[in-house]
């Protein structure tokens, strides 16, 4: 009951608000919606951090919200002419440079065999969730960026419901038996694709000019979406399964850490971004 009070508060509540923002401050290529996305982003590296800190690994907690905001933070500022353009990769590999050469500053000969770890850990945290939220900086420099946000949320959330009220309704018998996340269904996923392809046909059929391609390819488009919706669900669930804890974090009551709620838009954003800069390009 509680989980579905909280689905529904963020379908009636939060969703609206994120359209307010996406329709009332476009200005600056969407600066509300961007910094919200740079704010998210530190704050998942830093739950990032933290879960891999009760696995054992060594994270700097000052390190982790810097590099993890570091993408999506380049890619707005090279977006609105702040930096020069493809300054982006640049501030990437002297990041990349930086976590390398800080393994040589060692204090002791045991921290010798945690560099690996201190490696792959810090790496991931650079990327995930920094690389992924990025493309949803980039979707403002699109054709109709207010649009294209409004579809993205409407792509991802409605996929999540629907996922979840099909496999509540119908998914008893058929479930995936994937072991990070033993309660989706077989008939939740299938839920969670219809959301995605009903969204995508409505904004389709009222702003034609959004996606001046054939709806087959748009039908298509939106199974990807969704199905990479689901996937990106399912890794969330893997890493916290890896850390044994439930929640990513405690920040939003009754929902848990702040990658709770975004690990459905990780892995649809960059293909979300591709599409349509391919059909508008």
């Amino acid at each position: 009951m509680k989980n579905s009070i909280t689905r529904l508060l963020l379908f009636f509540i939060a969703i609206p608000l994120i359209f307010v923002l996406i329709l009332a401050v476009p200005f600056f290529h969407h600066i509300g919606v961007n910094i919200i996305v740079i704010l998210i982003s530190a704050i998942g590296a830093s739950e990032l951090g933290t879960m891999y800190a009760k696995r054992g690994y060594d994270i700097n907690t000052i390190i982790a919200p810097i590099i993890g905001a570091a993408v999506p933070l380049s890619t707005y500022l090279e977006i609105v002419g702040l930096i020069p353009q493809q300054s982006q990769f640049f501030i990437i590999i002297v990041l990349v440079y930086f976590l390398f050469f800080r393994q040589i500053f060692i204090q002791h000969t045991s921290d010798l065999v945690k560099i690996m770890p201190r490696l792959a850990t810090s790496l991931t945290i650079l990327f995930y969730p920094g690389l992924f939220l990025s493309f949803i900086v980039r979707m403002s420099t699109l054709p109709h960026p207010s649009l294209l946000y409004v579809l993205f949320a409407v792509m991802v959330f409605l996929n999540d419901s629907t996922a979840w009220l099909f496999g509540v309704l119908w998914g008893g018998k058929s479930k995936a038996g994937i072991l990070v996340s033993m309660n989706k269904s077989i008939i939740g996923f299938f839920g969670g694709i219809v959301g995605s392809i009903g969204a995508a046909t409505i904004m389709y059929y009222l702003f034609p000019q959004l996606m001046p391609v054939p709806y087959l390819l748009v039908a298509a488009f939106s199974i990807v979406i969704g199905a990479a919706t689901i996937m990106g669900d399912l890794v969330e669930s893997a890493i916290k399964r890896s850390a044994e804890v439930k929640d990513s974090g405690n920040i939003i009551p009754g929902r848990g850490g702040i990658l709770d709620s975004i690990d459905s838009l990780l892995f649809s954003a960059p293909l979300f971004y591709i599409f349509f800069a391919m059909i508008t390009g």
